[in-house]
């Protein structure tokens, strides 16, 4: 029999553990990265394939309202599975559940096509997300 023992007496001590269980598995766990296309007019393939390329994206999940024009060819990448709205015009809530719900990582991560979240700031939401069940990223703060 292999394994660790962690001595619990207070809530860090929980803590470590809780950061211990996750990190010995966490390599082994798929993600997936829900990418809300909402603006269809104004919408380039290339932030979208940027997600699909990095190395951390197991699955992208993209969610339209509609077929879009001018995404066919990012949505042939390997990694890339478009799913439309069953109804035309969902507010932003719903298309995030739709994305969500069709997902089939262990990671979700979730990411809005106005292009305020770099492909490079998913790994620091990952490391992060080791030591937290929670991961939430600010728009306003450029590092």
């Amino acid at each position: 029999m292999t394994g660790g023992y962690v001595n619990i007496n207070s809530r860090d001590d929980l803590n470590r553990a809780n950061y211990l269980v996750r990190d010995a598995s966490f390599a082994t766990r798929k993600t997936s990265l829900v990418y809300l296309v909402d603006d269809e007019a104004g919408t380039a393939p290339g932030p979208l394939l940027a997600f699909a390329d990095h190395p951390d994206v197991d699955e992208l999940v993209a969610v339209l309202r509609r077929p879009v024009p001018g995404l066919e060819s990012a949505l042939r990448h390997p990694k890339v599975r478009a799913v439309i709205a069953p109804s035309p015009g969902p507010a932003l809530g719903a298309l995030a559940r739709i994305g969500l719900e069709s997902a089939r990582g262990d990671v979700l991560v979730l990411a809005y096509s106005d292009d305020t979240f770099s492909p490079r700031d998913l790994t620091k939401f990952l490391v992060y997300l080791r030591d937290a069940d929670l991961v939430i990223g600010t728009r306003t703060t450029r590092q």
